[in-house]
């Protein structure tokens, strides 16, 4: 039989031995236009056409947002708190940053 394989938050391993429970963690939110790879601390996550939102443990992050059409990379610094929801908009035809 198939078991649909239970999704841990970005930073938990299985068999971690105290679970991180939902109220635990922080939310960031991504509005990204026109859409990119998205990377944390080097890590890719995905694209921002599917990512609309991360779960993730308290900390500060590097997140990098990559358009190749563009040739933009742009690098943010996120601050997540437990229980907060942090909205993070970035335009990549209008910031500017370093090329990959």
């Amino acid at each position: 039989s198939f078991q649909k394989r239970k999704r841990l938050p970005y930073g938990a391993r299985e068999g971690d031995a105290a679970p991180i429970g939902e109220d635990d963690l922080g939310v960031i939110l991504f509005e990204v236009k026109p859409s990119a790879i998205i990377f944390v601390q080097g890590t890719r996550l995905g694209s921002s056409l599917t990512l609309p939102e991360v779960r993730i443990e308290p900390g500060t992050y590097t997140f990098t947002f990559v358009n190749k059409k563009l040739g933009k990379t742009v690098e943010r610094q996120i601050e997540v708190k437990t229980g907060h929801t942090v909205v993070v908009k970035v335009d990549l035809r209008s910031e500017a940053g370093p090329k990959p």
